[in-house]
């Protein structure tokens, strides 16, 4: 197993934590694949930041609490433009919601389609199940 209920609790309060550059936890203090991303950004990089944790926190809060026997997680923690423009049920994908979603989200969409091929963006549920600590896809 990839995860522990300890591993978790670090990884959550890694993406809650905001911290300058320097003073950030070292790679040892990291879960086991994964301790550090650069993404580059082109506009405002601390809105980015904070839209980036509004989505990781609860889907990671729910890696520590969630019973993924269950055949759906709850999505009521999710950003509601994080799921308008996701695909399937509690997405907006079908329903129209993707319209209704800023354009940040709907360029973000857009932006993983073409890389992607054309494939759209995962069901938000698929998504949510990667945080499943027994799933070993995700290596954060």
């Amino acid at each position: 197993m990839m995860h522990t209920g300890d591993s978790l609790a670090a990884e959550l309060l890694r993406v809650r934590e905001r911290r300058p550059v320097g003073q950030r936890p070292g790679a040892d203090a990291a879960p086991p694949a994964l301790s550090l991303f650069v993404i580059d950004v082109s506009g405002d990089a601390a809105a980015y930041v904070e839209r980036l944790r509004s989505v990781l926190a609860p889907a990671v809060r729910l890696g520590c609490t969630a019973d993924f026997e269950q055949e759906s997680l709850p999505v009521d923690e999710v950003p509601g433009w994080f799921a308008e423009v996701c695909s399937g049920p509690g997405g907006g994908s079908g329903s129209g919601g993707e319209e209704r979603a800023p354009r940040f989200a709907r360029a973000g969409r857009e932006a993983y389609a073409e890389h992607t091929g054309g494939g759209g963006p995962w069901d938000l549920q698929d998504w949510l199940y990667r945080f499943d600590p027994d799933e070993d896809s995700r290596g954060w």
